[in-house]
């Protein structure tokens, strides 16, 4: 069954969210991992407060959090950090 990783955030610093960004998106493949949804979020009912939403499809849950926990993509951590507020949620 597909799972998705779902990035709730808020840019601290745009300049730093483009090179962190830019670092991440290879660390998907290894995965299985594309980004299918990504920009300003629009809320249909209820209240929501970041300014950014991300949708990032694996094939199933074990390879998101395989992405996850992987050395490639904990090294940006620090970088993402740094460059946004953020929650990331998986489903599925």
């Amino acid at each position: 069954m597909s799972a998705f990783v779902i990035v709730h955030g808020v840019p601290k610093d745009n300049d730093k969210l483009k090179a962190y960004s830019q670092a991440a998106a290879p660390t998907f493949a290894a995965f299985g991992g594309e980004i299918v949804g990504k920009g300003k979020p629009e809320i249909l009912t209820g209240t929501h407060s970041d300014t950014l939403v991300a949708v990032i499809a694996f094939p199933d849950a074990n390879s998101a959090r395989g992405w996850y926990a992987s050395p490639d993509y904990q090294a940006l951590i620090a970088k993402r950090d740094d460059a946004m507020a953020c929650t990331f949620i998986l489903c599925g």
